[in-house]
């Protein structure tokens, strides 16, 4: 286990702490006892999920924000283009004027840019010794072949 993943692990235990006071449901909290006696490593594979979990909020919730700051960026920079110029601008070169009253004419402002979606890039797959792991069985490494297995049942 890595010093990040006693942090994670100890952090997510304190937050239990502060909520172990709450009501509980007296059925749901025999069967979770009991589903914990017929699966002894429950509460290990509960935890690795939660933590996954919360990493996969964390990354989501950072991913909107930056998709709303982009999104109020395009908003914020189409709202402050002007035309500018005045009624008759635009059309004085239709009937061979070149400027109307000392005013230069003014050109239809481009649309503004479209802003694309940053495409989704996958993580690359780089070996324990690459991620500083020091032993092959790494809490959080095993849940994605632990999953694997439950997707087959």
């Amino acid at each position: 286990m890595t010093p990040e993943e006693q942090n994670l692990i100890s952090s997510l235990f304190d937050r239990l702490g502060q909520a172990s006071n709450q009501p509980k449901d007296a059925e749901a909290d025999q069967l979770i006892r009991s589903k914990v006696a017929e699966i002894p490593s429950s509460p290990y594979l509960l935890v690795q999920s939660a933590l996954v979990m919360q990493q996969a909020l964390s990354n989501a919730q950072s991913r909107i924000a930056t998709l709303e700051k982009q999104v109020t960026e395009a908003k914020t920079g189409a709202g402050s283009q002007q035309t500018g110029g005045s009624f008759l601008s635009g059309v004085a070169s239709l009937f061979g004027g070149g400027q109307s009253h000392g005013q230069p004419q003014q050109a239809t402002p481009p649309p503004p840019p479209s802003v694309p979606a940053p495409p989704i890039v996958q993580p690359p797959q780089l070996p324990r010794t690459e991620l500083g792991l020091k032993s092959e069985c790494s809490f959080i490494m095993d849940l994605k072949r632990v999953w694997r297995g439950v997707g087959s049942l």
